[in-house]
């Protein structure tokens, strides 16, 4: 995929959610709203900070997501599989969380 830049992640803005150029317009919302039958001069209308290219990357980047998990490593993740863990994967937020069994 190529480089997106006008998708953001900060923690400060909308709790680190994809946003449009830091602005407090996330992913979801642009998707929300074209799944709900606006179109992007109705969006701009709404929103008038995005600019129609804004509108364009978010689907783009919302159209890679649904096709890619990212999973991050975990340090020592192999030699606690080997002592019996549990390991638990959220796709949700893209977090995988390793706990050791109980004996």
């Amino acid at each position: 995929m190529e480089r997106l830049e006008r998708i953001t992640f900060n923690s400060e803005v909308m709790g680190g959610k994809p946003c449009i150029r830091g602005m407090r317009v996330t992913v979801g919302m642009i998707v929300g709203l074209v799944v709900s039958g606006y179109n992007n001069r109705e969006i701009l209308e709404m929103y008038p900070y995005p600019e129609a290219e804004d509108i364009e990357e978010t689907l783009h980047y919302a159209a890679w997501r649904v096709e890619e998990i990212e999973i991050p490593l975990v340090t020592g993740f192999e030699e606690r599989l080997n002592e019996g863990a549990l390991v638990t994967v959220n796709e949700k937020q893209s977090r995988v969380r390793v706990l050791p069994l109980r004996r």
